[in-house]
C-alpha cells in the first residue's frame, strides 16, 4: 500500500497576524521610511514630548506589553476607520476585511481615504480593479507600479492579492 501523506492545514493567518507579519515589533523608537518616529508594530509616535525626547538624541524603549497595548488600540482604530469608509465592510470576505484593515493601519488614520479610485472600486465590489489600483499608479498604467508597490513590494503584492481573490494566502 502506498502511503498518502496528510498535511495539516494551517488555519488562515488573522489580521493582526498578517500586520505584525509586515511591521515586525520593535521596542526601541525609530523612524519609518517617511522619516515619522514610530515604535512597536510599526505605531506611530505622536506624543509632541516623546518626538521631543527623541529628536534631542534620547531612545525611549517600549516593554512587550506597551507594545502590545499599543497595537490593539491602533488596530482597533484601522479597523474602524475601514469599516467607516465602506458601508458592506461586514460583508466582505474575511480576506478582503483583513486586506483593508491592513492598509489603514498602514497608512495611518484616513489615510485609506486618500486614495479615491481605490475606495470607490471596493465600493463597486470590483475587486479586480481594487487590486489594480493599489499595485499601479492609481490605475493610470499598467507599466508603472504605484508608489505603494515600489515602496513596499511584498506587502502590496499580498494586499492586492487578498483584496482581488478574497482568500486567505
Amino acid at each position: 500500500m502506498t502511503g498518502t501523506r496528510r498535511t495539516a492545514t494551517r488555519p488562515p493567518e488573522t489580521t493582526r497576524q498578517f500586520i505584525e507579519r509586515h511591521e515586525g515589533l520593535r521596542l526601541k523608537a525609530y523612524k519609518d521610511t517617511r522619516g515619522l518616529w514610530t515604535w512597536g508594530y510599526g505605531c506611530r509616535i505622536t506624543d509632541p514630548l516623546i518626538i521631543a525626547t527623541l529628536d534631542a538624541g534620547h531612545p525611549w524603549t517600549l516593554t512587550q506589553a506597551q507594545a502590545e497595548a499599543l497595537f490593539t488600540a491602533a488596530l482597533s482604530r484601522a479597523t474602524d476607520d475601514a469599516s467607516a469608509l465602506f458601508k458592506d465592510f461586514p460583508k466582505f470576505s474575511s480576506g478582503r476585511r483583513k486586506a483593508l484593515v491592513s492598509l489603514s493601519f498602514h497608512l495611518g488614520e484616513n489615510g485609506l481615504a486618500h486614495f479615491p479610485k481605490l475606495c470607490n472600486a471596493v465600493r463597486r465590489l470590483d475587486w479586480t480593479r481594487a487590486g489594480e489600483e493599489l499595485r499601479f499608479n492609481n490605475g493610470l498604467t499598467k507599466d508603472q507600479p504605484s508608489a505603494y508597490a515600489l515602496d513596499f513590494p511584498e506587502r502590496c503584492a499580498e494586499t492586492a492579492r487578498l483584496l482581488e481573490t478574497g482568500l486567505h494566502a
